[in-house]
């Protein structure tokens, strides 16, 4: 066998392994600006996602007050480690001053917001289960969160409260 025989079957294994090679890192070098670009683009449109405040909170406090057309209402939260959320209906307005006694109010927690779920928290009853002074205590975990039954109005929640105020 001649000796460039062997040569020439050497430098075209060497040019189709570059030829792959080439075509690979051609691939991988696209595939590299394709996810910059995507990057980039997840970047500028980024935000945290739907707030559960302003998509939830925010319209069940208007809806509930349609009850209340003698009251306005704040959204207060979400706080602490349950991340609560209350709706304060109130009497009066900002230049005449808030009455403490005026005062309507609902909270609620987060649940599964994957799937929309929210409670209200129960004030009726303290299970003493964390000290006063613990993490648990100071961030109102000693009251129980109390499911929204699927399919209700926001009457329920009206209903509830009004309850809870007695």
């Amino acid at each position: 066998m001649k000796l460039k025989t062997i040569i020439n079957s050497y430098v075209s294994k060497k040019s189709d392994y570059k030829a792959r090679a080439d075509y690979l890192e051609a691939k991988i070098s696209h595939r590299r600006a394709q996810l910059a670009r995507l990057e980039k683009r997840k970047s500028k449109n980024y935000i945290a996602g739907p707030s559960w405040v302003d998509e939830i909170i925010k319209p069940i406090a208007v809806e509930m007050a349609k009850n209340f057309t003698d009251r306005h209402y704040d959204i207060l939260g979400p706080f602490g480690l349950t991340c609560e959320t209350a709706i304060h209906f109130y009497r009066g307005n900002e230049k005449i001053g808030y009455k403490k006694d005026s005062c309507l109010s609902i909270t609620f927690r987060p649940g599964n917001l994957d799937d929309g779920e929210i409670t209200v928290v129960d004030y009726s009853k303290n299970t003493k289960r964390y000290g006063e002074n613990t993490i648990g205590g100071m961030n109102g975990m000693n009251f129980k969160s109390v499911s929204i039954p699927k399919d209700v109005d926001t009457n329920w929640l009206v209903d509830f409260m009004l309850k809870s105020q007695e």
